[in-house]
């Protein structure tokens, strides 16, 4: 189910713990309140995926820009740990892109997205969802420096 962000989501959200060689995705404690405060500011873009139980599954995060002349649907996604490498991401990528176009009134165009470039297992899942790599994005994520490939999909 898709539900609102509220803080208490958000908190959960922050303590995951990822694994090797995902630990890149744990937020550091020096950076636990930047990283609730950016979340708590942008509420209505941010959206919980919980079980029947309360069980935080996943979020997702939504913007909007242009981009070479195109108005654009960002998607920031995450799975918690213990949901991922199961099969279930294809599913999850589907679900947030339709949940993005229903809510925000943004029934075509494209969508894109920034993924790690060493996180293989997310980018064959961009994949089969149609994403492609269009770019790529150096950038800074806790002091230290990393590379995003940009991926677009404009059949979804």
């Amino acid at each position: 189910m898709i539900v609102p962000m509220t803080e208490e989501y958000a908190v959960r959200y922050l303590d995951w713990s990822y694994p090797e060689p995902y630990e890149f995705y744990n937020i550091p404690r020096a950076h636990y309140d930047e990283c609730l405060e950016e979340v708590m500011e942008n509420l209505p873009y941010w959206f919980a995926v919980i079980d029947e139980n309360d069980r935080l599954l996943g979020f997702y995060e939504f913007s909007f820009h242009e981009e070479n002349e195109e108005k654009v649907m960002e998607i920031g996604l995450g799975l918690c740990p213990e949901e991922t490498g199961k099969g279930k991401g294809l599913e999850f990528v589907k679900q947030a892109i339709a949940h993005g176009r229903r809510h925000f009134c943004f029934p075509d165009g494209p969508v894109v997205l920034r993924v790690l470039d060493s996180n293989q297992r997310a980018i064959k899942t961009y994949e089969r969802a149609g994403f492609k790599v269009y770019g790529e994005q150096k950038a800074s994520s806790f002091g230290k420096p990393v590379t995003f490939l940009c991926m677009k999909n404009s059949g979804l």
